[in-house]
């Protein structure tokens, strides 16, 4: 009977990590960063991306030595009661300069802000991977929220900076 149950709890166990691998595998996630340069290699598509965080003041406050850099960026000021804000209400923060090499994937939806709508925080154009790579060459980097899933980016949607 407990040989019976030992298999029984293997095969569970085994099961159990293959879904979870299968989902791994399927699952998908979204991080902030910079397209620093988008190229063609092979036949394929990648971007170098450098992620970054956007912190609140509140945000900034809790983790060490952001305020400092902030500081030393010139973006942290002080109001007339003595309170810390940032010039824009946030910061960009990049604890790391390092760049990701990420392919792209080829059915990647690639969203730009519409500067031409009413709304230009909200509103966004569909473009190509060469408009992507024509844009990011021409206008420097773009800062966006990037989806990634398998490895692949599988969605970009331009992250309106006023």
């Amino acid at each position: 009977m407990k040989k019976l149950l030992l298999s029984l709890f293997t095969l569970i166990s085994l099961f159990l990590a293959i879904q979870g691998l299968a989902f791994a595998q399927n699952s998908s996630f979204t991080k902030l960063g910079c397209i620093e340069k988008v190229f063609t290699s092979k036949g394929k598509n990648y971007v170098k991306v450098d992620y970054i965080e956007m912190l609140g003041i509140e945000q900034a406050k809790s983790r060490k030595g952001v305020l400092e850099a902030a500081a030393k960026d010139g973006i942290l000021e002080k109001d007339d009661n003595g309170e810390l804000y940032f010039l824009n209400d946030y910061y960009i923060y990049n604890p790391s300069k390092k760049l990701h090499t990420i392919a792209l994937s080829k059915e990647a939806e690639l969203l730009l802000c519409d500067f031409q709508s009413q709304n230009v925080a909200s509103t966004f154009k569909s473009i190509s991977p060469s408009s992507l790579k024509k844009f990011v060459n021409n206008e420097g980097p773009l800062l966006g929220h990037i989806t990634i899933k398998n490895n692949k980016i599988i969605k970009v949607v331009q992250q309106y900076t006023p």
